[in-house]
């Protein structure tokens, strides 16, 4: 979900998954940007690519996943990663992320990999062979509270404003 650009590891993700055999695996692209003509040269029925959604549909593509992937280069607006553990994904994200989301890596619902083709596919594989364990765990309170103890506005905003003062 968000802005399809190369910067995002778009590529790898989609080699990731075209070397992935399974037909009960779908990978779901939302959104719209300068590196969406690689999804749109791919003819295979389990990549569904969604340009827009609404709030709505949105929240009902996320019922119906398991696990968001974000193997992103970098990524200043870090709502993307937040949006997806609020939502009860799994997460697998880029190394580069690191140290941001590691007490989502402690609470076993993130993990970082390196942005190749094969670190991606094996993630998705690990993820995929433990599927009804990721499915079991009822993390989303905990997530939850992670989430708004550290990055709430208020928290942000001051934790801005300090740093605005120190400079």
């Amino acid at each position: 979900m968000g802005r399809i650009e190369y910067a995002k590891g778009i590529s790898q993700l989609i080699s990731a998954f075209e070397n992935i055999d399974d037909t009960d695996f779908e990978l779901h692209i939302v959104g719209r940007g300068s590196a969406e003509n690689i999804i749109k040269n791919i003819f295979d029925s389990r990549l569904i690519y969604h340009c827009f959604f609404n709030d709505k549909d949105l929240y009902a593509l996320y019922d119906s996943c398991d696990v968001f992937v974000f193997p992103s280069y970098h990524e200043n607006l870090l709502a993307v990663i937040l949006e997806g553990l609020s939502s009860s994904f799994y997460v697998i994200t880029s190394v580069f992320m690191k140290p941001r989301f590691d007490e989502f890596e402690k609470l076993s619902s993130l993990e970082y990999v390196n942005i190749t083709e094969q670190a991606i596919r094996k993630a998705i594989i690990r993820v995929k062979d433990n599927l009804e364990h990721i499915r079991s765990i009822k993390r989303k309170r905990e997530i939850y509270s992670t989430i708004s103890e550290k990055y709430d506005w208020k928290k942000l905003v001051g934790q801005l404003c300090d740093h605005i003062t120190k400079v």
